[in-house]
């Protein structure tokens, strides 16, 4: 796949890369009661994005591999890209299921999440679990981009 030439991959590669930390930030800053709420939705959002651009790049990138000669460094990358895409989609279904929670529509939704701020450590956990989860597709994503820069820039 390419656009006027280039190669799709590194292109959605960089989209991936700006919304896989923003949704660990955003995961962050939901912990700031203040914030909680714009945080959250806003999390969910850049969570679904970055799972999408992950998903993208995933497969733009075996395109491109077909088009390649293949390395070390480079199987490297792939083995490593391959944990972006589930730890984004766990991200995202996280934040989005606390999203919809804090949204309180439909009334069923209202009435869960009522309960749940009945026990506050479940809603926490789950804020916890969200960002551990984010964190770790954002360490992974360094991981992942740090080798696919040394496979095609080396030591220039």
């Amino acid at each position: 796949m390419d656009i006027n030439g280039i190669p799709l991959h590194p292109l959605v590669v960089h989209a991936a890369v700006v919304f896989v930390p923003l949704t660990a930030v955003l995961a962050a800053l939901a912990f700031v009661p203040r914030w909680r709420t714009t945080a959250t939705y806003l999390a969910a959002a850049a969570g679904l994005l970055a799972a999408a651009f992950s998903l993208l790049a995933e497969q733009s990138g075996g395109d491109l591999l077909d088009r390649v000669a293949e390395t070390d460094l480079l199987e490297l990358h792939e083995e490593l890209a391959e944990a972006v895409v589930p730890l984004s989609l766990a991200a995202a279904g996280l934040l989005a299921v606390l999203a919809l929670l804090s949204w309180g529509r439909p009334a069923s939704l209202a009435a869960l999440n009522a309960r749940l701020a009945a026990h506050p450590r479940i809603l926490t956990a789950l804020r916890l679990a969200a960002l551990a989860v984010a964190l770790a597709a954002t360490v992974q994503m360094f991981f992942v981009g740090e080798t696919g820069a040394q496979s095609v820039w080396g030591g220039r």
